[in-house]
């Protein structure tokens, strides 16, 4: 696990490439780092996400200062570029390779790499040292027509080249459509006259005939003036005065009515009897205050970065099933427990199904730097029956979060074959 946090992005407004396991750090580093070096493994930075999965933490095995590309000048940045432009074209130049493979695993490693060069922009490029790493790696904006080949836009000579053949190809064409237009010089008279006459005939058609003015041959106003109805003012408001009256008239009645009405009804209304006095409310109970649960020692541990707190005996739980490498025996984890002195050492105990039992190896307890629990064999477990050390099981580090209720931590494992470390079971659990 990369150790340097290079930055922290959000998720929204991202789409990823590909699916899930083509965007695997583990098997695009890996994959570089045979083919091609540490150095073009190391240009992508490790992916971390939040336990909400909102935002993604980035980390560098690289060191030293930690600049974005887009902010730096001068021979630095040239230099930088030219770093970046060496990978970038390593990296394509291999996964075309891949392609043209018949093996359909390897044309799809191709695509995991090709989705690995693509980048939403360029501020996802920094400059870790002399080390170019890149975040959001395999995504891309989540917008219609998202950009893409940003990385190539960056590489000094790409773009120039690209504007080159297209401008050579551009020259060209108008070059031909030059001497075809200076050939025929009354085709374009031809086609503005035409054109010229397709637009009168539109205004004619849209323009309204009576709203158009010229001499009385050209016949454009075709529209009849509007019949006016002649009416006495007088009468009219005479009309007016006497639709007044009527509405006045019947106004007054209805109020008349209205008045009669209340008064009848408030002679026949007994009067309303006093309210009662409402009693005053009894006082609320104060509800009861629960004290604050007290923190286990795990939780104190974990706050603290305090692996004094673990002192003690811990059992961890785990759906661990093992092969033995010469008889090819399945046998399962039944039980295993770890204890530890104040300052983070102790030894651990094994049982498998098949009776074989790993007693007094070593193991360490310590915290990193994201505040993470690493629990580490010092050695490869030597286990056996019936007390004897025949079997190998091979030295392990696990890595625990704390859980959500404080009751335990949920630890992922990586164990050491042969000199490399694997990836192996998510999942264990470490409790009292």
């Amino acid at each position: 696990m990369a150790e340097l946090r290079i930055a922290t992005t959000l998720a929204d407004g991202l789409r990823p490439l590909g699916t899930a396991g083509q965007r695997s750090h583990q098997l695009v580093a890996e994959t570089l780092r045979e083919a091609l070096g540490d150095k073009h493994a190391s240009l992508f930075a490790e992916p971390v996400v939040s336990p909400r999965g909102d935002q993604v933490d980035w980390y560098s095995s690289a060191s030293g200062q930690i600049q974005k590309l887009s902010a730096m000048t001068g021979p630095d940045a040239e230099q930088a570029q030219a770093e970046l432009s060496r990978l970038v074209s390593d990296i394509k130049k291999h996964a075309e390779k891949l392609a043209q493979s018949r093996d359909e695993n390897t044309r799809r490693q191709a695509e995991t790499l090709t989705n690995a060069l693509e980048i939403p922009d360029e501020s996802h490029v920094y400059m870790v040292g002399g080390q170019p790493v890149l975040t959001c790696w395999s995504h891309e904006l989540d917008v219609r027509a998202a950009p893409t080949g940003v990385l190539y836009g960056l590489i000094p000579g790409a773009a120039a080249a690209s504007h080159a053949a297209a401008g050579g190809g551009s020259n060209g064409n108008i070059d031909q459509t030059s001497r075809a237009a200076s050939g025929f010089p009354w085709l374009r008279i031809v086609a503005w006259l035409l054109l010229a006459g397709l637009i009168l005939c539109l205004f004619y058609a849209l323009l309204a005939p009576c709203g158009l003015w010229g001499p009385q041959w050209l016949k454009l106003n075709r529209c009849e003036a509007p019949k006016v109805a002649v009416h006495n003012p007088q009468e009219e408001r005479i009309a007016v005065l006497r639709r007044d009256i009527e509405g006045l008239k019947d106004g007054l009645a209805d109020f008349e009515r209205s008045c009669l009405v209340r008064e009848i009804d408030r002679l026949n209304t007994p009067p309303e009897p006093k309210p009662e006095p409402e009693p005053e409310p009894k006082p609320k109970p104060e509800p009861k205050k629960t004290p604050p649960k007290p923190k286990s020692d795990l939780e104190q541990g974990f706050e603290k970065k305090d692996v004094s707190k673990l002192e003690g005996c811990w059992n961890l739980q785990a759906d661990v099933q093992v092969r033995d490498d010469t008889t090819g025996a399945l046998s399962r984890l039944t039980g295993w427990r770890a204890c530890f002195d104040g300052n983070g050492n102790g030894n651990q105990t094994l049982n498998f199904s098949d009776g074989a039992t790993c007693t007094g190896t070593p193991i360490s307890a310590s915290f990193n730097g994201r505040g993470q629990l690493v629990l580490k064999d010092q050695k490869d477990n030597m286990c056996g029956k019936n007390g004897s050390k025949s079997m190998t099981y091979y030295q392990r580090e696990l890595t625990c979060d704390m859980s959500k209720d404080g009751t335990f931590a949920n630890c992922s494992t990586k164990q050491k074959i042969r000199g490399r470390w694997e990836q192996k079971a998510k999942g264990t659990k470490l409790r009292r």
